[in-house]
């Protein structure tokens, strides 16, 4: 007997911090969405959320020193999206899926200590989890985690070279091809208007689990 769909619900709710919105360097959540389909066997659930820093980061591409985000604030609205999202899926560790523009909340200890706790396993770009961080037992929790890189990751994009264009190498080493069958992530070349390839996709998983 093969997977039978019994019922899908949508969701919506404002859950996860919007009372922190536009306060300076903080990080805010807004627009918790998603579905459960109920099927004959297991239940899937996919749950969306938008995090950012105030407005005028969101409006402002100059070219200025990386911003820095307000540890407080940004551990509250990370809780409130936890809270979210298990009262949807229990203790159940979900797969995260990351994506950013800019990427320096994704790569910020503190968003990565939140992550490697509560995901079983992780699937972003180059703008997701640095690298070294699921090697970090101060960020894990002393949970083991494997990382593997897949394409061919080239450079990043102009602005964010300026902002830790050191750690191309080790995305170089992690992602040294073939190519992706399709585009994931910026594919970023050697100018600001150059794109080669398709991308990188690095995913992270617990040990404990695969």
């Amino acid at each position: 007997m093969g997977l039978r769909i019994r019922s899908v619900r949508s969701l919506k709710t404002s859950d996860g911090g919007e009372h922190l919105a536009f306060r300076q360097h903080a990080v805010y959540a807004s627009n918790l969405t998603g579905v459960v389909v109920e099927t004959n066997g297991p239940r899937l659930v996919y749950l969306s959320v938008t995090i950012k820093l105030d407005r005028d980061d969101i409006l402002g591409w100059g070219w200025r020193p990386m911003p820095k985000i307000d540890a407080a604030a940004t551990a509250v609205a990370l809780a409130d999206i936890e809270h979210a999202v298990r009262q949807v899926i229990g203790d159940v560790p979900p797969i995260l899926m990351l994506k950013a523009a800019p990427h320096y909340i994704n790569r910020d200890p503190i968003v990565a200590k939140w992550a490697l706790r509560l995901a079983g396993a992780t699937l972003h770009d180059e703008t997701g989890l640095v690298p070294a961080h699921y090697n970090d037992s101060l960020l894990t929790g002393g949970v083991q985690w494997a990382v593997h890189g897949f394409g061919r990751f080239v450079d990043w994009t102009f602005r964010e070279r300026f902002w830790y264009g050191r750690e191309a190498n080790t995305l170089k080493q992690l992602c040294k091809g073939p190519e992706l069958p399709v585009r994931w992530g910026y594919a970023a070349g050697a100018s600001p208007k150059r794109f080669v390839g398709n991308g990188v996709l690095i995913a992270g998983w617990r040990r404990s689990i695969l």
